[in-house]
């Protein structure tokens, strides 16, 4: 087992926390963006294959609603959300005669029997589909248009990139992230980051002692 964040300060929060040192889990800096993302993950599968990887991270929920808690949702599949034609009210997918072009890719049919769907479900972690985009919703209009058009439940910069590279090479993903903000809003002293570390701090520790019981 392997966590990767896309940021320092993430594995720093959960090191002071004693997540890593307490299951002997290594951490990743796989930096921010689905190209870093898959450019980081790539160089380190072909030097080691992880059978497991556990990418942790904060996320923006598409919501209606301007209250939130830090919940934390586990993604059940991810999607590739701006690769395409994007104007302020569509999005339009690419279409390429003779060619297809992949971008939606479940995280679920990959889990192992012994920490399946059920289970993570019967233990309380919340499954969602996720929106991974290269530029973060800044209005709702956008968000919103993302969640109609996909389903999905919350945005986030990775986490579509690292279930390609994860595929290719053949490693089970698991992805938990936590809500620090509504998606599309683009005031940050109304997100909630720290409450979110600590939720999601909490979680993985959840997680990690039920893949090692």
């Amino acid at each position: 087992m392997k966590i990767i964040a896309a940021v320092p300060s993430k594995l720093e929060f959960f090191a002071v926390k004693g997540v890593l040192d307490k299951y002997g889990c290594p951490g990743l800096i796989c930096g921010i963006g689905p190209v870093m993302t898959a450019h980081v993950l790539t160089r380190h599968f072909d030097a080691s294959s992880p059978e497991i990887l556990l990418l942790c991270g904060l996320g923006g929920l598409y919501s209606a609603q301007d209250h939130f808690d830090a919940r934390v949702f586990l993604a059940d599949k991810e999607i590739l959300a701006d690769l395409g034609r994007c104007a302020g009210d569509s999005i339009k997918p690419l279409h390429i005669v003779g060619e297809e072009l992949e971008t939606s890719f479940s995280l679920s049919e990959k889990w192992e029997s012994a920490l399946n769907q059920d289970l993570l479900v019967s233990e309380g972690f919340h499954p969602a589909a996720m929106a991974t985009v290269s530029c973060v919703s800044a209005s709702r209009q956008r968000a919103s248009l993302i969640k109609e058009y996909f389903g999905a439940e919350v945005e986030n910069m990775e986490g579509a990139s690292a279930a390609l590279v994860c595929r290719h090479y053949d490693v089970v993903l698991y992805e938990l992230r936590a809500v620090s903000n509504i998606a599309g809003e683009a005031d940050h002293s109304r997100w909630r980051i720290q409450d979110a570390l600590n939720s999601l701090s909490l979680e993985v520790d959840r997680f990690l002692a039920l893949l090692y019981r």
